[in-house]
C-alpha cells in the first residue's frame, strides 16, 4: 500500500511538471551577446571576452576595461590605448548610431576587432546546463573604409562556421544552426584580420543570440504515459 501511494505521488508530481513545461507560461532561456554585455565584469554571466594567437589556442581574457572619452564606447582589451585599442571587444551604449573616426557604430551594438599581430578577438558563451541550443549570428562591417575580416563560430571546440566579411561598410554574413552543448561547453564567436593581411579597418559588429531548445512536449508526455502504464501494471498485479 505504501509503495502504491508513492507511485501515485510520483505520477502527480510528473503531471504537474509537464503542465509547467509545456504550458503557455513556460519560459524559454535566451541570451543576447550585445544586450548582455558588461563593461565592468569579464566574464559576465555566461559571456566572456578575450583574444588568442590562433583559432584553437587558449582564449586569454581581456583584463583592461575603460570608456573611450570621445565616442563613449565601453571597451575590453589587452591594454588601454595600445595599437588603437585592439584586439578588443566593445559596445556602443547609446541608443543612437555613433561615428568615431572611420567607424559608424549602430546604437546598442556590440563589436570586436582583431589584433595588430593577427590575434583573434573572441566573444565566448559558456553553457551552465547541457542541452540543445539554437545559434543565430550576423557579422557586419562597421568601418567606413576598405578592410575585411575572417569570422568564425566554434561550438565545443569544433568549427561550425567560417566566412569573410568583404570590404565596405554594411557588408555582412549570417549563420544559424542548432547544436548540443554539454555543461561548461562553449560557443565561440571570433574575428581575425582577413585575407588583406593586416588589422586596419577591421571593426566588425556581432549580433548573436543563443536560445535553449526545450524538450519536445511529446517526449514529456511519453514519460508520463510510461509511468501511467507502470501504475496500471502494478494495480493489476495487486
Amino acid at each position: 500500500m505504501i509503495f502504491r501511494r508513492k507511485l501515485l505521488l510520483a505520477a502527480a508530481v510528473l503531471s504537474g511538471l509537464i503542465i509547467c513545461l509545456v504550458g503557455p507560461a513556460a519560459a524559454i532561456m535566451s541570451w543576447d551577446a550585445a544586450a548582455d554585455f558588461s563593461p565592468t565584469s569579464n566574464p559576465t554571466g555566461p559571456w566572456g571576452y578575450g583574444w588568442s594567437t590562433t583559432l584553437t589556442s587558449t582564449v586569454n581574457p581581456y583584463i583592461i576595461n575603460f570608456t573611450e572619452p570621445v565616442s563613449g564606447f565601453q571597451f575590453w582589451n589587452i591594454n588601454s590605448g595600445l595599437n588603437d585599442y585592439v584586439p578588443g571587444v566593445w559596445k556602443n551604449p547609446s541608443a543612437s548610431s555613433v561615428s568615431w573616426g572611420t567607424l559608424i557604430v549602430p546604437g546598442s551594438a556590440l563589436a570586436f576587432h582583431p589584433g595588430y599581430y593577427d590575434q583573434y578577438s573572441h566573444v565566448v558563451w559558456t553553457a551552465a546546463a547541457a542541452g540543445n541550443y539554437a545559434v543565430n549570428a550576423t557579422f557586419t562591417g562597421i568601418d567606413n573604409y576598405f578592410g575585411g575580416t575572417d569570422v568564425h563560430i566554434y561550438a565545443n571546440g569544433s568549427s561550425q562556421y567560417s566566412g569573410n566579411v568583404a570590404n565596405g561598410y554594411g557588408q555582412y554574413v549570417s549563420e544559424s544552426f542548432s547544436v548540443y552543448v554539454p555543461v561548461n561547453g562553449t560557443i565561440d564567436f571570433a574575428v581575425g584580420y582577413g585575407s588583406d593581411g593586416n588589422y586596419s579597418y577591421d571593426s566588425t559588429q556581432l549580433a548573436a543570440t543563443i536560445t535553449a531548445i526545450p524538450l519536445p512536449p511529446t517526449a514529456l508526455l511519453l514519460g508520463s504515459g510510461m509511468l501511467g502504464l507502470g501504475l496500471l501494471r502494478f494495480r493489476r498485479k495487486t
